[in-house]
């Protein structure tokens, strides 16, 4: 069984977050004394049904999009870039 003392819990967070990510529970101790217990919550998965998927649909259709290619997509990104990282050389590639 993991445990981590309130001292470990200051200074060695990371064990407890694998253990968490692990899916593992982890008792919490202060004073030689069990004082509770820490447990990694659970992602509950979002289900898509059919009215979902229509209003995603129609927002889509809202928002009125222009159509574009990959090479005008990848274009329109190298300009962001360049301009957010102010990268005009030959060393962006």
């Amino acid at each position: 069984m993991n445990y981590i003392t309130t001292t470990q819990l200051r200074f060695e967070t990371t064990h407890l977050v694998e253990a968490l990510r692990m899916g593992q529970a982890v008792d919490l101790i202060h004073r030689s004394d069990v004082i509770g217990q820490i447990v990694p919550k659970k992602k509950e998965a979002k289900i898509m049904t059919r009215e979902s998927i229509q209003e995603l649909k129609r927002l889509a259709g809202k928002m009125n999009l222009p159509e574009l290619a990959y090479a005008q997509r990848e274009k329109r990104l190298r300009q962001v870039l360049k301009k957010k990282y102010h990268l005009y050389g030959k060393r962006f590639s």
